[in-house]
Order: C-alpha cells, then structure tokens, then sequence
C-alpha cells in the first residue's frame, strides 16, 4: 500500500491516510481525525473537516460522505488505513457508513489488517462482505521460490538458509533479515543468517501491533521454548483455551511461529530481552513449576531454573539435579555442570541434597575438566562417612574418583556402605559387588581387606539384575581372574559380550575400557584395536573428555602390544591432552608407562628421565597400573645401562606380584626384564634361572607374546649351538602374537646367531625377513639402526624388488604355498615335512616347482612375503638385540 500511494503521489489524487497502532483503540474518532487533518484538503475542506468533528470529536450526522463527494467531483480521492483492525470503533462504523453511501463515486477505499482466523469476523467482514464493488485480497506469504528471488536479488548469491523456514513467508521478516546481514558486513546469506536491530523491530512491531493477548502468547511460548502447547500456554498466562489458539494462529500467519514454535533461534532472545529482568525472572520460575507439575522431561524444568537463576524453592534444588542427569545422558554436560552449581549455591541448608549435587557435578566434570573433578573426592568422601550421600548414589559415583584416595580410606568407605547391604535392594547389592570387583582389579590388596558381598545375594537376584551391573561384575571379574590365572577364553567371550551389547555411558565407560585390555592381555590384539578405534571414536564425537582420555589410554596399550611405538607415544599424549595428570589417579601410572616404553624404545632417554622426574600419586605403587609404571622405569634403566637400578624395579615387581598373587599374570614380565639386567651384571646363569622361571608359569594356552618374549630372553643365555632352535620358536610365538618391535628383535637375534655359527643362508633369510616386517612402516628415530649393517647381512638388488616374484605366489598350489612358507622361515626340508606329514622326497619335489614357478634358483631367493601376507602391520623402531650371554650388553626391554 506505500508503494502504491508513493507512484499515485505525481497524479492529481487526493490521498487521504491514517496508521492505526494498538493504543489507538481506545482513543473515539482518532483514526477519522487523522484522515481528515490531511494537506490534501484545501482550505474550505479542511474548514469542513474541522466543523464535522465538531471540536469534541463527534461527527455530525452524514456530513463525511458529503465532504468526501465533494471532494472526489474535483478529483479522485484515495482513502488508505493501515492496521484497520487497531482502529477505533466509532472510527470504523463512519467509514463503514462511508462506503455504503458512496458506491459510484470516484473515491478508492484502501484497508489492511492484520491477518486471523477465518472464523474470526469483525465488523468491517460483517458489513462489506457480498457487497459488489468491495473486494477482499488475502496476501499469501512468499514461496520458497519468491524468497529465494527475493535474497537474490539483494545479495546476488542464493541463500544457504531455508529462509522460508525461518520467515513463514513473510516480506517483511525477509526484509529485516536481509538489512542486518547488510548491515554485518556480510554478502551471503548462512545457515542461520545474523538477526540484529532490524529483524528485532519488525518482530516486537509485529507482535505489539497484535495487541496484548497476542503479545502474551509469544511470551509464553518463548518462555517455554519448544515445550510449549496450547493446554500449557493456557495454565501458563491464565487465559481462554480459544484465546491462546487465535493467538497463535495469527502468530503463525504473520510468519512468526510454526505451531507452537518461533521459527527463528534468535527470535526467543528478542521477545524475552524486552521484559524486565524480575518479571522474566518469575516467569522463567512460573514455568519450570508448570512443566514440572504436567510432567515434563526434567531437562526442560532444569533449563527454566537456570534462566530464572534462582532456585531457593524446596523442590527446586532436586528438580535441577534430576534435569542435570538427563542433560549428562544427553551429552549436555555444560548444561549440566550450570543447573548443579546452581543447585549447590541454594542448598546450603541441605546436607544430603548438596551431596547429591556434588555427587551429579562430579561425572559433568569428569566430561569437561576432568582436573576440576578430584577436588571434590574429600567432601564426597566425607559425605559417604557421614551418611549424607545415600549408597545408592555413593555406587554411581565414577570409578576414577575412587582411584584418587588411599587404600586405608577406600577400604574404609567401602567398609561402611558394606554395612548397609542387609538393608539394600537386589539390584544396590549387585552394584556393591560391582564396584568391590572394580576395586580389586585396581587395588589388588583390597581382596582380603574389603568383604565379597556376593554370598548375599542369591542366584535368582544376580540373574534379574541389570544387564550393565551384572555384564560389569564379569568383566571386573574376568579381568581378576585373567590377573591371577592366565588368559582365558571365558574371558574373551565376556570381554566381547560387553563390548557388544553396552553402550558407552558414564556408568559403563570403564568397563568397557576393562573389557578391551582384558581382550589384550588375553592375546587378542586385533579385536582389541577394532574395540579401542571405535570407542575412541566415540568418545571424541560425543565431547566427552575424560571418556576420550581413557581410551586414547587403552588405544595406547594395544598399540604398544602392538609393536606400535609411534602409536603408543601418540595415543598416550592424547590421553593427557583431556585428561592432565592430576585427574587420573593411579591410572596415570599406565599412561606414563606407554610413554616411558615408547620414549625408551626410540632412544629418547633424556625426554624419558624427565617425564620419571615427574610426581605421580601416593598410592601409585599399591596399584596394578603401579606395576606398569615400574616395569617402563626399569626398562628404562636397563636401556642406559643403570642395571642395579632396572633390576631392583624388576625385583619389586615381583615381589609386589607374589603379595597379590599374581604369579601366573602377564601384564608385565618382570622376569624376563629381570633377567636382562642379570645378563648387563653378567650374570648368566642367574638371567637364565629367572628366564626358566618364566617359561614354567606359562602353562595354560595363550601367552604367545609373553613365550616369544621369553624365549628369546632365554636364548640369550645359552649357547650359540643351542640358541637357534630356542629363537626359532621365539619369532614363530611372536608373528602370532601380533607384536612387531619383538617379532623384529628375534629376527635379528636369529640373523646374528646363524651368522655367528657361519650359517650365512639362514643369516641372510631371517635379515630378509626382518627387513621385510620394517619396510614400509612409519617409525620413530630408533637409537641405533633396526637392523645389522653388515655387508653380507642385507639383501641383493634382485631381493630388493621382491614384489615381483611376489606377485607370483598366487600361481602356487595350497601345498606349494605351504612348504613355500616354512621354507622362508629358515627351515630345513626334514623339518618341513614331520610338520606338514609328507615325506622329505615331497618336499623337494614342490620346492623344484616352486623355483621353476618363481623364477629363482633357490630357497635364499624365496619372497619373504609368502610367510607374512597375513600380518598386521605396525609403526615401531627396535633397537639392536640384547646381547647373549657371551657378548657385550645392549639395552633392551621386553
């Protein structure tokens, strides 16, 4: 209509208009009197104008239609109004009187009103509606298309942004949009484009015009915030059922809301940023009890609170507690960590509420600042001692937090919900035998100090318990077990059936971070990786700090099992990174050992001796990650050849092994490292007794890695003549534990040993072997050369390019590839056949047609990859063997 009376302004037109506003309703014959004070009277008009209102501002009978003929006998006359349904009611009745009287007379009548429902008629419909020379036009909101022409045309880009969406259609917000983005400096239109002063007067203009029911509504529904409902609106602002559904369907007709939302984020800010802070304030507070009474997430009613910032109310305090949780669940733990602060701040007064907060900020912490989290371990404690914690929430809390205290205290915590579990239910008691399985893991001596609940709880119970409880008293169980015994496959099924059927939360991340080393230390490296990728994966997407620290934790492990050094350097660095020392407790002692070892590995013994410099905490050492920290400490020593000093942290390894009963276990191989250290002092036989001894606690199945290891620690006390059999087994054990830097480190002990006898093919097969599990592998800086460098030890230009023959091996038979495999492997043609149950004569006929089909002339020029093909691979860099018993020590470490 603006432009309209702006291209008519040029003509010979009389133009008579008024803008109507909300406050003018109250006002009789405003609107009228704004008409007629127009200059485009002339002065006799005007005169008239003046006397119809008659000073008081009441029209005297019909002289409006006479004035308005008269003037349209001159010249067309053209009356607008804007907001015609803000006019007043006697206002309106003369205009309506106006219309019916001048039907053929040159005049043009121009109306606007807001839109509304259809089945909302005013008097404006009831008179004019069916009248011949009267027409109705709806104006339709904008299409998609229309919006998108009209960004277009403004910018000279498409718009990213569904501003349909955001706008309903409407001109106008379009408009407003499109001069904050101008205004911002910007020349495209993003996904959510910048809504300022512009956007925020057209909207308040839109919704104060709408008058104060309408304005009410969209207050209530941006106090609610996506939760709001017309039965919710309507106990919210105290109004009719039918008032708040017009209200909202003229909302939606102006393109402010869709149902009962506002469609854009920004709009809430505006409509709430208007109201005084108080009056917010109660509202918000107004709100959150609604949403709580009608039974709405508690999220929802935590948000209100928050926004209120207030919660001094009694039912408040637990009411943000409860919306924390779900926020936590949800991955909100920002969100979270505000709603308990504030609970905390207005529970004073409440010791166990406050506990129960605390008890809540703890796990948020854990996810965000993980650091921040311990500090809350004394009052936590001090709570559980008290009784102002209930058990049931002292069992939830994470079992990182119970890492941070001494075993005297954790003991006598644990002691004293202990006591409680006559009085508690099935599935509390199962927790309580949880979370004693946890315990004893960690800290083994707690077994004997700490009562095993589980006789109290019967089979029936233990069966009906929660899958997480019951799935996390296994594995705690299992890994115990492991700890003592051995690997196990019962324990592999339950480590897969955890991982398979639990999703990662605050309550399961560590046993599924025990399930995965479990897998590991149960020689399952493969799975392991394939577990720690993706729930490290997880952990990082889902923003969870502590999560995504303690399995870049794991995900070092395995790649330090691996052979993986670069790995475990760099998954063990990412551990700290979220997590910084003082939040791990005595699980720092397994991120410093994977570091220690990688360091120690690559020959990095400065950086090494500084990260030992550093503090760990107290009870480090009355701790299974404990044992990890001495083992990398002494095999650090060993490697700067500070054998007394590596050999007492071997020594206290297994003494700390025998108290806890650990005789059998593999997590480290204290022996083997102390064994080492004897060979440095030169000491064979004593390395060769502790070597022995090892080998004899491997009797149950598995343990290839920790056999490997062995046997080739052991083989560098014997004889040159008596080393070889032992290495061979040592490299078969360690291709198949997956275990790259010790596969490797065989394969040179082999090489050097048949070179020492003078066995130079059998030198050069394992040097190519060796070489060929290096080639290609991303490593760290080793401190000496991987491999021996002697001129006879490396390989020919033609075994350098054995990929080409490789690519032959498929046109070999299942049998060929069979004795072509143990071929490359060094042994001898008797050997391959008492192991594949053919006769020698068999044997030398495949390998003839091996030759013939590999093109080489014999078995020194078989391709390595034959024996390999299946293999993972990994990044390390070994250094040189250890030495035997008749040469000069090289540091290593198992």
């Amino acid at each position: 209509m603006r432009e309209f009376t702006e291209e008519i302004s040029g003509a010979d037109v009389a133009v008579l208009s008024a803008g109507c506003t909300p406050s003018d309703r109250d006002i009789p014959y405003g609107m009228l009197s704004e008409l007629l004070d127009s200059p485009a009277l002339g002065a006799e008009d005007a005169r008239r104008a003046k006397r119809l209102l008659g000073g008081g501002g009441v029209l005297a009978g019909s002289g409006l239609p006479r004035l308005i003929r008269d003037m349209a006998e001159l010249k067309p006359v053209v009356i607008t109004v804007d907001g015609i349904h803000n006019a007043d009611a006697e206002s309106v009745a003369h205009l309506v009187r106006l219309v019916r009287r001048l039907p053929s007379a040159r005049v043009l009548v121009i109306l606007t009103e807001r839109p509304r429902p259809a089945e909302v008629y005013s008097v404006l419909h009831s008179e004019l509606l069916g009248r011949p020379h009267v027409s109705f036009i709806r104006l339709r909101p904008l299409s998609r298309q229309g919006v998108r022409e009209m960004v277009e045309a403004a910018t000279a880009a498409p718009p990213a942004a569904d501003l349909h969406a955001l706008t309903g259609g409407s001109p106008l917000l379009v408009q407003a949009l499109l001069q904050d983005l101008r205004a911002s400096g910007r020349t495209a239109v993003e996904d959510i484009p910048p809504a300022g002063s512009a956007f925020g007067h057209v909207l308040l203009g839109c919704l104060h015009s709408a008058g104060p029911t309408t304005l009410a509504v969209a207050r209530g529904i941006a106090l609610l915030d996506g939760a709001a409902t017309h039965a919710l609106l309507r106990r919210l602002l105290d109004l009719p059922l039918e008032a708040v559904a017009r209200a909202v369907a003229e909302l939606d007709a102006v393109g402010l809301v869709c149902g009962c939302r506002l469609r854009h984020p920004a709009a809430v800010r505006v409509i709430l940023g208007e109201m005084a802070q108080e009056d917010r304030r109660a509202w918000h507070q107004r709100a959150a009890r609604l949403l709580l009474d009608t039974g709405a997430p508690a999220a929802a009613v935590a948000r209100q609170l928050l926004r209120a910032d207030h919660a001094a109310e009694t039912w408040t305090a637990k009411a943000l507690i409860d919306g924390a949780r779900e926020m936590l669940d949800d991955d909100d733990a920002e969100q979270a960590r505000a709603c308990l602060l504030l609970a905390l701040r207005f529970s004073a007064a409440d010791l166990r509420r406050q506990a129960e907060a605390a008890a809540a900020l703890a796990r948020a912490e854990l996810r965000l600042r993980p650091a921040a989290a311990p500090r809350l371990y004394p009052y936590l404690a001090a709570a559980i001692r008290h009784g102002h914690l209930a058990p049931r929430l002292a069992l939830e809390l994470p079992e990182i937090l119970w890492s941070h205290g001494r075993v005297e205290k954790i003991a006598r915590l644990y002691g004293s919900l202990t006591r409680l579990v006559d009085d508690m239910d099935p599935p509390l008691a199962m927790e309580l035998c949880a979370r004693r399985a946890m315990l004893t893991t960690v800290f083994p001596q707690l077994a004997e100090r700490i009562p095993d609940t589980r006789e109290k709880v019967s089979d029936l119970q233990l069966a009906s318990s929660a899958f997480s409880t019951a799935t996390r008293l296994k594995i705690f169980t299992d890994l115990r077990t492991v700890q003592l015994q051995g690997p196990s496959a019962d324990a592999v099924r339950s480590a897969e059936l955890v991982l398979g059927a639990t999703r990662l939360t605050d309550r399961t991340v560590e046993s599924l971070a025990v399930a995965v080393v479990t897998l590991l230390d149960c020689d399952e490296p493969g799975p392991a990786r394939e577990w720690a990728e993706r729930l490290l994966a997880e952990a990082t997407d889902r923003g969870a700090a502590q999560w995504e620290g303690l399995m870049a934790s794991v995900r070092s492990q395995v790649a330090l099992y691996e052979g993986d050094l670069a790995g475990a350097e760099h998954f063990a660095r990412r551990a700290l990174s979220r997590m910084p020392p003082q939040a791990w407790g005595v699980g720092l002692g397994v991120v410093y050992a994977m570091l220690l070892h990688a360091l120690t590995e690559t020959g990095r013994h400065v950086e090494a001796a500084d990260l030992l410099s550093m503090p760990v905490p107290k009870t480090l050492f009355e701790s299974t990650p404990g044992l990890r920290y001495l083992h990398a400490k002494g095999c650090h020593y060993l490697a700067t050849h500070q054998y007394r000093a590596a050999l007492a942290d071997f020594q206290a390894c297994g003494e700390l092994m025998a108290k806890w009963g650990m005789k059998h276990s593999t997590m480290v191989l204290w022996r083997c490292g102390a064994a080492e250290a004897r060979l440095g002092l030169g000491e064979p036989d004593a390395a060769r007794r502790l070597a022995e001894e090892q080998l004899s606690v491997l009797t149950s199945g598995g343990h290839s890695r920790a056999r490997g290891v062995t046997l080739r620690v052991l083989a560098a006390t014997r004889p040159p003549r008596q080393r070889s059999e032992l290495l061979t087994e040592a490299v078969n054990q360690l291709q198949h534990s997956g275990d790259r830097a010790e596969w490797v480190k065989a394969l040179a002990a082999l090489e050097e040993t048949h070179r020492g006898l003078g066995e130079t093919a059998q030198a050069r097969m394992a040097a190519r072997r060796s070489l060929h599990v290096v080639t290609g592998l991303p490593a760290a800086v080793p401190l000496e050369p991987p491999m021996p460098t002697a001129p006879d030890a490396l390989p020919t230009a033609a075994e350098a390019d054995e990929h080409t023959s490789a690519d032959l091996l498929d046109h070999l038979t299942e049998a060929e590839r069979r004795v072509c495999d143990l071929a490359t492997q060094g042994r001898s043609n008797r050997e391959i056949a008492g192991e594949l149950f053919i006769t020698v004569s068999t044997v030398e006929q495949h390998l003839t047609r091996i030759y013939r089909k590999l093109n080489v002339k014999g078995r020194q020029d078989l391709p390595v990859q034959s024996a390999f093909s299946h293999s993972d691979t990994a990044s390390y860099a070994p250094t040189r063997l250890r030495p035997t018993a008749d040469q000069t020590p090289e540091p290593r470490c198992p």
